[in-house]
């Protein structure tokens, strides 16, 4: 058996790898612990994109993920933190940030909008996890800023990948979201409304934050794939219920000898 991917690698990075899995057509493809059940699947998956991107198990690192906007800045020591256990992932945070060449960063989604960054300049990157409230708390740009912090990253060299998630096609919203976003000083509002109902673009939403961010625009990529109504085979908590599994995106900078 083999994990279906959806692998993306910009050109100009070399030495990066990047993407997202797939549910796979069985529905076997769930990447976390937290949903899907069958745990030891969750495992086998995750050496299995260990095998199939070259690199040991050792290196596969992610976190428990809270529907927040907490970043943590990875280092060394937290190299493999939750790959066999969810007690041992990185505590209560959406995003994640490094400049370590040796650690393969993950975060689960299935709706949520999984955003990929990174600086060839710097080698640094991240990932982040957007649901609404991590995208209306500005989740993308923060990460941003703290890759300028720490590793000098400037926004006009980060690269973003904006995954495979819930679209405007599909995600309805209630009141509580539509305020939010209503309120926010977009440029392109992300909701729009038909048959009665007002529904959220969060890609779009995310894309035009991180613009204002100053990430030049052919320096983002949106996937045209929406979790709900596509035909690629993935996870949707909206279309399949809480049950559902998680697919992942994926993450690992290059040193100077693989990049």
């Amino acid at each position: 058996m083999s994990l279906p991917l959806v692998f993306w690698e910009q050109a100009g990075q070399e030495g990066v790898l990047d993407g997202f899995t797939g549910a796979g057509p069985d529905r076997s493809g769930n990447m976390a612990f937290h949903a899907g059940g069958f745990p030891d699947r969750a495992r086998a998956n995750r050496k299995m994109l260990c095998e199939t991107l070259g690199l040991p198990f050792e290196s596969y690192t992610c976190a428990e993920q809270v529907h927040g906007t907490d970043i943590l800045v990875v280092e060394k020591k937290d190299r493999g933190r939750g790959r066999m256990e969810p007690s041992d992932a990185l505590p209560r945070t959406d995003a994640l940030v490094t400049n370590e060449p040796d650690i393969l960063l993950n975060i689960f989604v299935a709706d949520c909008v999984p955003i990929i960054l990174y600086d060839g300049k710097t080698r640094s990157g991240g990932l982040c996890h957007g649901g609404w409230r991590g995208t209306i708390g500005e989740i993308g740009p923060k990460a941003v800023r703290l890759m300028g912090e720490r590793f000098g990253a400037e926004p006009g060299n980060i690269r973003a990948l904006i995954g495979p998630s819930i679209g405007g096609c599909c995600y309805d919203v209630g009141p509580e979201v539509e305020e939010a976003f209503r309120a926010y000083p977009f440029v392109l509002s992300p909701l729009s409304c038909r048959d009665g109902k007002v529904f959220l673009d969060l890609k779009a939403a995310n894309r035009e934050m991180l613009l204002a961010e100053g990430l030049r625009e052919d320096h983002i990529a949106l996937s045209p794939l929406c979790t709900s109504c596509g035909d690629f085979p993935l996870f949707s908590y909206r279309k399949d219920g809480k049950e559902t599994g998680r697919f992942s995106a994926f993450l690992r900078m290059p040193s100077e000898s693989n990049k």
